[in-house]
């Protein structure tokens, strides 16, 4: 009896052993997550965690990190505009700061499409796919 569960117990962890490829890591991300670039368009992907401010920044977010994921694969000129605006009396001030980056490659404003979103169920952190239109 001990060398038949013996046996098993070899049998199992051989069969184990052999059940994955070498160095693959099963992390339940979508196939895009690997490889974003699709029908010869240059792809990518854009992560944002959970925001203070909600789904909509979040997305929001995630889809600025897709652009600048496919603008650094094309070789992309960035202006970024900043403005400070301070509003208020002397017993309040608010200060609104706000960036925006145009990216253009050749002179040309990068477009990119959304192709999917997908959320970690276990993190929570967004994931959207983009792929150059």
């Amino acid at each position: 009896m001990k060398k038949t569960n013996c046996f098993f117990l070899c049998l199992f962890f051989l069969l184990a052993s052999c059940s994955s490829k070498p160095g693959a890591v099963h992390t339940g991300k979508p196939d895009w997550f690997y490889k974003p670039s699709a029908g010869g368009k240059i792809g990518g992907i854009g992560i944002a965690g959970e925001h203070v401010s909600g789904l909509n920044a979040q997305k929001s977010l995630a889809i600025e990190r897709a652009i600048d994921d496919i603008a650094k694969q094309l070789g992309v000129e960035v202006k970024q505009i900043t403005t400070v605006t301070s509003v208020g009396n002397q017993d309040t001030v608010r200060t609104e700061i706000a960036t925006y980056s145009i990216q253009t490659v050749n002179g040309e404003v990068v477009k990119a499409v959304i192709m999917e979103f997908w959320e970690d169920p276990e993190s929570s952190k967004l994931y959207v796919w983009m792929v150059v239109k």
